[in-house]
């Protein structure tokens, strides 16, 4: 088979957000038709360069989800400039039925930032999943911390590029666990190592939740206005880009407001 930019698009998607279904490809924009992308992935699946899901939690899904092959992950790697030992090791990692649907629950939201951003003054102009924005770093007392966002969004308003960082939870992480990860990312601005990695001078957190309790739970454990809160029912009530968020300053703020002026391009 001969593999066209998008083909390589499509595994590159997979690769780094370790499922990908249908409808994502079509909200991501790789697609405009539902025959023509599942077309292509036919072709993907009998290359042996994707494999296709068709239950997820003990349930039988109507359309599959897929995720790449070995050999597609080979590919995906280099297009990405990932060494193939690497990438074959993060292809082999089991995932459980809890991580499978926390990578699904990453692509809805990428889906509702393209379609709510670009249709209003903000704008996603890049998306960056765990793999591709991880970063380590040194902290102040010599020791090494590992960032792990689920994701960085970069955001143009016009007037310059936000770094957004993205946090899906889905509610089953402790939240001592959670307190490390929020003192992680103030310690990455403290010094300075994400103004080493990205040409800005700040960048803010948002992290959607389950529910209005887990949502306060997690807000108490951040010490910054860095954080960003919110929840998926908030999400399904309106756009993004209207929907009440909270932060440590803050329990009725939106997104165009919270990047207003900060996490702005340099």
């Amino acid at each position: 088979m001969r593999l066209e930019p998008r083909d390589r698009r499509i595994l590159v998607e997979a690769f780094s957000s370790r499922f990908v279904r249908r409808n994502d490809l079509i909200a991501f924009g790789l697609f405009h038709s539902v025959p023509r992308c599942n077309a292509r992935l036919l072709r993907l699946k009998r290359a042996l360069l994707l494999r296709p899901h068709f239950h997820l939690g003990g349930n039988e899904l109507r359309a599959p989800f897929y995720s790449c092959t070995a050999k597609g992950a080979r590919i995906a790697a280099c297009e990405l400039h990932i060494a193939p030992n690497e990438a074959i090791s993060i292809h082999r990692a089991r995932a459980r039925d809890q991580a499978i649907q926390h990578a699904l629950r990453c692509n809805d939201l990428r889906a509702r930032l393209v379609a709510d951003l670009n249709a209003d003054e903000l704008r996603l102009i890049s998306w960056a999943p765990e793999i591709l924005c991880r970063h380590q770093f040194r902290a102040p007392s010599g020791h090494e911390i590992t960032i792990k966002p689920d994701a960085l969004a970069v955001v143009s308003s016009g007037i310059g590029n936000h770094y957004l960082f993205i946090e899906v939870d889905l509610g089953n992480v402790a939240l001592t666990r959670f307190l490390y990860k929020a003192e992680s990312y103030d310690s990455y601005s403290w010094t300075r190592a994400f103004q080493d990695v990205y040409p800005a001078d700040d960048f803010h957190v948002l992290t959607v939740t389950t529910d209005e309790q887990r949502l306060v739970n997690l807000q108490r454990m951040c010490s910054s206005s860095r954080f960003l809160f919110t929840t998926w029912k908030r999400l399904a009530r309106t756009k993004l880009t209207a929907a009440i968020m909270a932060s440590k300053t803050a329990n009725q703020i939106s997104l165009p407001y919270l990047l207003k002026d900060g996490g702005m391009s340099r």
